[in-house]
């Protein structure tokens, strides 16, 4: 059974949601998306515990900086 969260913070919508798994498919590149994307989780968990907001700021805009230049 699926059912969607009631659960979510004010603006957020079900279209903010992403979901990583990791790769299971052998046709496409092997990434390890999932992995970045849990420690990514980490980091800001570990600021935000901290208190540390403005580290947070810090590192998702520099995490930005480098989507942004390969996005181009």
């Amino acid at each position: 059974m699926i059912a969607p969260s009631d659960t979510r913070h004010a603006g957020i919508s079900m279209q903010d949601i992403v979901i990583f798994t990791p790769p299971h498919r052998g046709d496409r590149v092997i990434n390890p998306s999932h992995v970045l994307a849990r420690k990514t989780l980490d980091v800001i968990q570990k600021f935000s515990n901290a208190k540390q907001p403005e580290n947070v700021e810090k590192f998702l805009a520099a995490w930005q900086k480098v989507i942004d230049k390969y996005s181009q």
